[in-house]
């Protein structure tokens, strides 16, 4: 079977998106667990996945609708999982100090980024841009990476979580500055 390219996806000539969808699944399997074989997050070898089918590499899929839509659930199911395993509790206990790392971090992130363009006479749009693209950290990403290694449930993953969260919920804040700014 010939393959072609239909909307992004790799086809195999008989259209059969689904498995298009698991081949796609498998070489990201394989690729995750050789980087954990040679002792390196599997997160890793899902991005290798990504490049080596992707424009990049050899341009079996790119970044279509159907991608697209893949990525946000699976990122959707990802965040609703970390929801059901959250520990209230626990998560309350570290809240105080999750949120006061979140406003230094955001206080640093603007106070480095104003520097900087003051420094090289950069707009304030890209300033404040910057200023929040470096104070935001992928919450999926990180919470794969703090099980893959052990830590979820210790108090520096709940910490780490907690500053997660903080900086999801100060995303909001965000886009409203950034739609005020006409970004």
């Amino acid at each position: 079977m010939r393959a072609v390219r239909d909307g992004g996806m790799v086809m195999h000539g008989n259209g059969d998106a689904l498995t298009d969808i698991a081949l796609v699944c498998l070489i990201a399997l394989v690729c995750g667990l050789a980087l954990i074989r040679a002792r390196q997050p599997a997160i890793v070898g899902y991005i290798l996945a990504g490049v080596v089918l992707g424009p990049a590499g050899l341009a079996l899929v790119d970044n279509s609708g159907a991608i697209q839509l893949l990525a946000e659930v699976g990122v959707l199911l990802l965040l609703f999982l970390i929801g059901l395993e959250l520990n209230l509790q626990e998560f309350r206990a570290v809240l105080g100090t999750a949120l006061a790392t979140v406003g230094l971090q955001i206080v640093g992130s603007a106070g480095l980024m104003f520097a900087l363009g003051w420094l090289f006479d950069w707009p304030l749009l890209q300033i404040v841009v910057l200023s929040f693209a470096i104070t935001l950290s992928s919450t999926a990403v990180a919470v794969k990476m703090l099980e893959d290694v052990g830590e979820a449930d210790s108090l520096v993953g709940r910490l780490t979580l907690g500053v997660l969260i903080g900086q999801d919920l100060a995303l909001v804040p965000m886009l409203i500055i950034l739609g005020a700014l006409g970004a």
